[in-house]
């Protein structure tokens, strides 16, 4: 693979469509009386999914690390999947994607993340993705920041399109510190901090969520658990202020009202269409909950609803969004159901059905035809996308998931 890197304006977005203010049959509990449960591998997704703007339609892309370390691409037109493309061979991770709008052309741009068989950070970038979707250039980002060698799965944390910037979570091979790979006008690292100072360290699962550039702040959020080395169960939440992605995370301990218990694997950060931000969260009894992270006290339960994996949510095009996110669970027992929720109009859960064997990913930008669907692997290692508009699950075939 050859290295390149071209100035971009990314706009990562993972935000989501989120969780509101108490209902009147919501039921409360104290902030420190319950944690997320340990992570499973009903927390790790398996696919990446994002909608670009195509040539007088909306596409669906999914992008996933097969188990001959492959990096492939499947592009859904209409209700047309046109098969997968093989970029590589030498994919070890699952990826993350992130897309950006150029005013000028009226252009998406997508790039995608992941770690590779040395163990770098690499992007695959289609700086016109609209108009040339085969065109994409690699940048080797562990050796263009001397950062050197990677572990685990990577995250896009946040992007923003009026400032060509877009951070990336992974960590540090040697010691699992946790840092972010930032572009603002150049590629720069920092490390995620602790409330005290020193780098975050962890095995396992990250999260991340950030604004819509013109939807509230563009504050990003990164969540997780494990703050030491021999402690990968405590939960936190790190955060840094607008304009500032070219600085460091750190460990919040002062956002309103938020408590020390918040965060852990596939917990999303999430705003709503005036910029409230809130968090929704798995517990260790199975309870999915949300909460207002700025003013609220307490979690409020989603009714109707027991769960065995993390919430996954999409970051959203529009600014009125108020549910659309995804969990694995059931409506009354913890199955392995792909389960939507929502805070409009009931805060409640609704099961649609499938067997599913990782965390869903929901896509990224979603427009009508993807507003309420996602990707994920069976219980039988095959990759579905389940459709909103029909209710159904589709086998996207030619994929072997490792």
């Amino acid at each position: 693979m050859t290295s390149r890197w071209a100035g971009i304006g990314i706009v990562l977005v993972l935000v989501v469509a989120g969780c509101s203010d108490p209902s009147g049959n919501a039921s409360f509990e104290d902030v420190n009386s319950e944690e997320q449960a340990v992570e499973t591998a009903y927390d790790r997704p398996v696919a990446a999914a994002i909608v670009v703007k195509g040539q007088g339609t909306n596409d669906g892309w999914v992008f996933a690390c097969d188990s001959s370390n492959r990096l492939q691409r499947n592009i859904r037109r209409g209700t047309t999947w046109g098969g997968w493309q093989v970029f590589d061979s030498a994919c070890v991770s699952v990826p993350s994607v992130v897309k950006w709008y150029n005013s000028t052309t009226n252009t998406d741009g997508v790039a995608v993340y992941a770690r590779y068989g040395d163990n770098k950070l690499w992007q695959l970038w289609w700086p016109d993705a609209t108009n040339h979707s085969d065109t994409a250039y690699w940048t080797n980002l562990s050796d263009l920041t001397g950062f050197g060698t990677i572990a685990g799965d990577v995250v896009v944390v946040e992007a923003l399109d009026q400032n060509e910037a877009v951070s990336i979570a992974a960590r540090k091979a040697s010691n699992n510190q946790l840092w972010t790979f930032d572009y603002l006008t150049s590629w720069s690292t920092h490390p995620v901090l602790r409330a005290s100072g020193a780098t975050i360290v962890t095995t396992n699962t990250v999260s991340a969520r950030a604004a819509k550039p013109g939807v509230g702040p563009s504050a990003g959020y990164l969540t997780g658990r494990g703050l030491t080395s021999t402690n990968d169960t405590t939960q936190w939440l790190a955060t840094r202020g607008p304009t500032l992605i070219n600085s460091s995370y750190k460990q919040c301990s002062g956002c309103g009202a938020q408590d020390g218990n918040f965060g852990g694997e596939g917990t999303s950060v999430v705003w709503d269409n005036t910029g409230v931000n809130y968090g929704v969260r798995r517990t260790a009894s199975g309870r999915l909950q949300n909460r207002d992270l700025v003013f609220g006290t307490q979690w409020l339960d989603y009714n109707s609803c027991v769960v065995n994996g993390s919430p996954r949510m999409s970051t959203h095009a529009l600014s009125s969004q108020y549910d659309l996110g995804f969990v694995r669970g059931g409506n009354t027992t913890s199955t392995n159901d792909l389960v939507i929720f929502d805070y409009f109009p009931d805060n409640e859960c609704h099961s649609v059905g499938g067997a599913m064997y990782s965390a869903p990913t929901p896509f990224e930008y979603p427009t009508s035809a993807y507003v309420r669907s996602a990707v994920y692997m069976s219980t039988s290692g095959r990759l579905f996308f389940y459709d909103s508009l029909s209710d159904s699950h589709e086998h996207v075939t030619g994929l072997t998931l490792p």
